[in-house]
């Protein structure tokens, strides 16, 4: 699902979440699987909206998709029908962060 988008956001805050969390000098390999996990719970977040702000057309649309087992058709259609897609992931990582920092932080 728009990998480039979730990445995008997770390195514009990834570095700034790792000093807050304190965990700068935790070794590259523990990074990247923390960094893997983040790139999973905002990709999950950005779904969990898209299905909420959906309309029920959309959602048996989806449905319709999801059984399909393609994620390449899931990911056209979340771009075709989200204008703001770059912005939901954006957000959600920030969201992420702001709730990893209140939960782990200094």
């Amino acid at each position: 699902m728009a990998d480039q988008d979730v990445k995008k956001s997770l390195d514009d805050i990834k570095d700034d979440l790792f000093s807050a969390l304190n965990i700068a000098g935790v070794s590259d390999s523990d990074k990247k699987v923390l960094a893997a996990k983040m790139y999973r719970a905002v990709e999950d977040r950005a779904i969990a909206r898209f299905m909420t702000e959906a309309t029920e057309e959309q959602k048996a649309k989806i449905d319709e998709i999801a059984k399909q087992n393609d994620p390449k058709l899931f990911d056209q259609y979340i771009e075709d029908n989200y204008a703001s897609i770059e912005q939901i992931f954006q957000e959600e990582a920030l969201k992420l962060r702001s709730d990893l920092i209140a939960k782990f932080g200094k």
